[in-house]
């Protein structure tokens, strides 16, 4: 797209996609050849701008170690000021780039899975055979598998296969891969027995209501503690009591402990 302004003209085009700390970002081409020439390349991210005798200019913002503040021998960052037009296309591009991606990403269908132990943390690795950026449903199963290491490691070591995967993790075992439909039967199982658990603390809960207001006596329903929260109290844990009341309503009170 060429652009023309009372002081300057360029050329800016979609380049490619670029990864910034792991988030895919759309590159763009710029040439200006007035009133000087030079032809480099920018992200999306670094539209910006600036506050000029309290108007708005909205730009590209180069550092200071780019070529282009180079060019104009500046020690300082550039904002190269753009016209609407161009903003609009950046914009506008960037957007409808990301839904494609993100769209594509929705397709992909995971064929297996990769994990390993960390020799100096000793923590449960996993990650998926698809980029998972726009995959949270992904990042949540990843996830999920690698807090509940102690109780799956065993199922997880007998339906995984060595894996001559290479990543920058130390990992004294090497890599390991399972099947899609074999971690997610250890997945399912996961969440099946965290929601059985959610529904007997349910039940629990309901009960120790229904008998607050039955009985007509307070109940307690938790029991946690936390740091004091009274600098003029000589305690420093409180306990923090939840109580089902004979209203059918609950109330949380602070009991400092000394």
């Amino acid at each position: 797209m060429k652009y023309t302004t009372e002081k300057k003209d360029f050329e800016i085009e979609y380049s490619h996609i670029a990864k910034t700390n792991g988030h895919s970002t759309p590159a763009f081409s710029l040439k200006v050849t007035r009133p000087f020439e030079i032809e480099t390349k920018f992200l999306s991210s670094q539209l910006s701008y600036d506050m000029r005798d309290g108007e708005k200019i909205e730009g590209i913002q180069f550092s200071k170690f780019s070529d282009l503040a180079k060019k104009l021998k500046s020690k300082k960052s550039v904002l190269f000021s753009l016209p609407q037009d161009a903003l609009d296309y950046i914009r506008n591009t960037s957007e409808e780039i990301i839904a494609n991606i993100e769209k594509e990403a929705q397709a992909q269908k995971v064929k297996k899975w990769y994990w390993a132990i960390g020799g100096d943390t000793h923590k449960l690795y996993v990650s998926a055979d698809v980029d998972t950026e726009f995959r949270p449903d992904i990042k949540e199963i990843e996830e999920t598998i690698e807090r509940n290491k102690r109780s799956i490691i065993d199922e997880l070591t007998e339906k995984s296969t060595h894996s001559k995967r290479e990543t920058g993790l130390y990992a004294p075992a090497g890599w390991f891969e399972i099947s899609d439909n074999d971690l997610m039967e250890i997945y399912n199982s996961i969440v099946a027995q965290k929601e059985e658990k959610r529904e007997e603390k349910e039940t629990e809960r309901n009960a120790i209501m229904e008998k607050a207001v039955q009985t007509g006596e307070k109940q307690v329903l938790s029991k946690t503690h936390d740091e004091c929260n009274d600098p003029d109290e000589s305690c420093d844990i409180d306990e923090i009591v939840e109580y089902a009341m004979p209203d059918g309503t609950t109330k949380v009170v602070r009991h400092h402990t000394w």
